[in-house]
């Protein structure tokens, strides 16, 4: 009896908390168009897009503030280009755990560079 006792009040670790709290927060800073070969970016999070911007001029940036999404367990950040007769296009992708990161990441593809964090 006291080991079922015990196991109901196991120490979790920041991860393992964060996933029973409701997850983890994904925070884009930016994305800057440095010399894309595509000029119409979309940024989704799993298959929920979450930033879509026509004609992004290079050496510009497609957007500067902070745009939140919740995430839970695994899932994928995917930049893309769209298309408006055809299938769009993938950029570049990165695996996202829903653990926090170290500091801000970056994602590079097809000519941009997208900063992005997990926090709890």
């Amino acid at each position: 009896m006291q080991n079922n006792q015990e196991e109901l009040f196991t120490k979790l670790t920041p991860e393992e908390a964060a996933a029973v709290q409701g997850g983890a927060t994904l925070e884009l800073d930016y994305l800057y168009a440095r010399n894309p070969g595509q000029n119409d970016p979309s940024i989704m999070v799993g298959k929920d897009t979450v930033f879509a911007k026509w004609d992004v001029r290079r050496n510009s940036f497609a957007f500067t503030k902070n745009i939140k999404k919740k995430i839970t367990g695994d899932t994928t950040l995917s930049l893309w280009d769209m298309d408006v007769n055809s299938g769009d296009d993938l950029l570049g992708y990165r695996q996202l755990s829903g653990r926090p990161t170290r500091g801000w990441q970056l994602l590079k593809a097809g000519g941009y560079t997208m900063r992005y964090r997990v926090t709890r």
